[in-house]
């Protein structure tokens, strides 16, 4: 058993194929969201996000603005409700379901950019000169 799997933690992982809880001490987080603004792009058939001012610091005393978008610009969590008749929704999922171990694969190295589209031959590559 690896040492990650012999201290006790609030997060379910597996570790040698048996499950174990890893110390937050032990886990590195690594943020995935992406810089959010005008020109984040949006799903393909999607429309980008509008931001408007509806409050102006000259006239109103205080600045204010309306972010208009769809659920499908930036980072985002689909749900299984999105996608299956009586799937969870967001609110319904444990915090554990989202957290995990993972592996970061750099596919910048290959001429893939933050919002360009990749496929499993990018992975495939990536794991043959990896």
């Amino acid at each position: 058993m690896s040492k990650a799997c012999d201290h006790a933690g609030p997060i379910a992982a597996q570790c040698d194929g048996q499950s174990a809880a890893l110390a937050a001490d032990q886990m590195k987080f690594l943020d995935l969201t992406q810089d959010f603004s005008l020109h984040t792009p949006a799903f393909a058939g999607y429309p980008g996000p509008a931001i408007r001012w509806i409050k102006h610091l000259a006239f109103d005393r205080a600045g204010g603005q309306e972010i208009t978008m769809t659920l499908h610009v930036s980072t985002h969590l689909d749900a299984p409700a999105h996608f299956l008749t009586g799937g969870k929704f967001i609110g319904d999922l444990p915090l554990d379901f989202l957290i995990g171990t993972a592996c970061v694969v750099d596919l910048q190295r290959m001429g893939v950019g933050d919002y360009d589209l990749y496929g499993p031959e990018h992975f495939e590559r990536w794991e043959k000169d990896t």
